[in-house]
């Protein structure tokens, strides 16, 4: 019934309203205004130019209205704010407060006092709607519900570059290595304190590794330290294109980019839910404007070091795309999965949790440097899509056909034995 797109933005627009303490009325009627003005898509408007500058689904045609509540130069903020989900739901929220909008009136008589339109009566048409999706939202069992990621981190190895002070986060940033490396390795030299740098996260297509305590700030970007949750690819680089970023083999450059892409989605999919910081990339605008959301270390510029990285081909639709689908509990229709069907990635998946608890059983041994294809994570973590994905690719030329795959998992387990 409704796109990943659209359940993201019912999510953060409920988000927005709960961080602001308006009750569940307040919400569901924040969730009809935006059914009634766009369908749950960021509209642009051709006659406020600047709006298209900013990521959209679509265009609007209603004089210069734009964004998720079709707000309107100069009553409702700037451009940057009315084409972000999150400040465009504050501004809605904060000129619903001023209502009565738990009084006795209809919930849609509350929403045309905020939104002044011509047709004030489809706000009470689509209550029910929104009131179902609310219903939808807050309810884990069903389809499309905002399920809470398990943590990303398969192991921790902290960092002395760090100090307490204050935290006042309102970005997770990406950042790329410059080298080429491993998340081990990365994480011995964030270990020296003669280096001076560090991140709070870091990852390769192996592992997930927490250097710097989410309450404690890291050395990563000058004086947006305390700003924002910091995340590194270990053994990235800021010139990779989009294609080198999307690599699901291990070309000359031994990395498999894609399976590291998943293993960021997922850092970003939980931490976008332990700080209630929306799924969207919001650029140097958004820094400059305060909006909360996901940022590169180029858009501190000087406040952050002054840095280039991930580069202009990061690929964030990308990445973003692939941790709403994981807050969202949705298939994951891209990676490695990408040509299967919805039913085929589930019995992938299947299969995958069939070996679970052998996989889990076999720690590697102490002080010996393991096969990754025989020990994933060290034999520590648990299994699930990223290693089932990590699998598939370590069979290499074996049989990949979804009917002999669960066999071939085995036998390459069995063979590691």
């Amino acid at each position: 019934m409704y796109t990943d797109q659209q359940l993201a933005y019912a999510r953060i627009i409920v988000a927005e309203g709960v961080r602001q303490g308006i009750t569940k009325r307040g919400q569901i009627i924040g969730l009809a205004t935006s059914l009634v003005e766009c369908r749950l898509r960021m509209l642009a408007n051709r006659a406020d130019p600047e709006t298209l500058n900013y990521p959209h689904e679509g265009l609007g045609k209603d004089s210069k209205s734009s964004g998720l509540f079709q707000q309107q130069p100069p009553w409702w903020g700037t451009v940057a704010e009315r084409m972000n989900p999150t400040a465009s739901a504050r501004m809605f929220f904060e000129a619903l407060a001023r209502l009565d909008y738990n009084g006795p009136r209809s919930a849609g008589w509350y929403a045309q006092q905020v939104q002044r339109s011509d047709y004030p009566e489809r706000y009470d048409e689509h209550m029910a709607e929104a009131s179902a999706l609310y219903d939808l939202l807050a309810t884990p069992t069903q389809e499309g519900a905002v399920l809470v990621p398990e943590n990303p981190i398969t192991r921790t190895q902290l960092s002395p570059n760090r100090h307490s002070g204050g935290r006042d986060v309102d970005w997770l940033a990406i950042h790329t290595q410059q080298a080429r490396s491993s998340a081990a390795n990365l994480a011995n030299f964030l270990g020296n304190s003669a280096n001076q740098v560090s991140y709070n996260a870091i990852a390769d297509e192996r592992e997930t590794v927490l250097i710097v305590p989410y309450d404690q700030n890291p050395w990563a970007a000058s004086n947006a330290n305390s700003r924002a949750d910091h995340f590194c690819f270990a053994g990235s680089f800021a010139e990779w294109t989009r294609e080198q970023w999307l690599d699901p083999g291990k070309d000359a450059d031994g990395v498999n980019q894609d399976l590291m892409m998943w293993r960021g989605a997922a850092w970003l999919a939980e931490r976008s839910i332990a700080r209630d910081i929306p799924l969207v990339y919001v650029g140097k605008a958004g820094v400059d404007a305060g909006i909360r959301g996901v940022v590169g270390h180029v858009d501190f510029g000087a406040w952050g070091g002054g840095h280039t990285d991930p580069g202009p081909n990061f690929p964030w639709d990308v990445l973003i795309d692939r941790a709403r689908a994981i807050v969202a509990g949705q298939p994951l229709t891209k990676g490695f999965l990408m040509a299967l069907s919805d039913e085929e990635q589930k019995r992938v998946l299947d299969a995958a949790d069939r070996v679970n608890g052998v996989v889990r059983s076999r720690v590697a041994p102490e002080g010996v440097e393991v096969d990754p294809a025989n020990f994933p994570h060290g034999g520590a973590a648990v299994l699930d899509a990223l290693d089932g994905a990590f699998i598939v690719e370590k069979l290499g030329n074996l049989q990949r056909t979804l009917d002999g795959l669960p066999a071939a998992i085995a036998a390459a387990i069995k063979d590691g034995k």
